[in-house]
């Protein structure tokens, strides 16, 4: 229902969700933008979450083959950003966004309006 309000509002939502999660929410919002965040290797995402300190090594060993598993699903996205860094990926995510935004089947409303005026000059 939030994310339903939202996008009627006319605002951009984003979610952090599962493979799985992104494609059930393709299959609803058909104009939805798949973004998938990879991490620059599997052996920096071992480093990664090894350095955070907050898992045991049996965890991190199935987070891992999770991921291995999830990067099957990348075909499935519009979009592939690398998250190298923190701020890498924002500005690759703002980005992709902003492209988004700028595309022509997505401006029909303005589109109309400035055509709507031409009678005018």
């Amino acid at each position: 229902k939030y994310v339903q309000d939202k996008i009627a509002q006319g605002h951009d939502v984003l979610l952090e969700i599962d493979v799985h999660g992104g494609l059930r929410v393709k299959n609803v919002y058909l104009e939805a933008v798949l973004i998938f965040l990879a991490p620059p290797s599997m052996d920096e995402l071992k480093r990664r979450l090894t350095q955070r300190g907050t898992e045991s090594a049996q965890s991190i060993q199935k987070r891992t083959e999770i991921a291995y598993k999830e990067m099957e699903y990348v075909s499935y996205y519009d979009y592939v950003v690398v998250n190298s860094t923190v701020e890498a990926a924002t500005e690759g995510i703002g980005a992709i966004v902003h492209a988004e935004k700028s595309r022509v089947a997505r401006s029909d409303d303005l589109i109309s309006v400035l055509l709507e005026r031409r009678d005018k000059i």
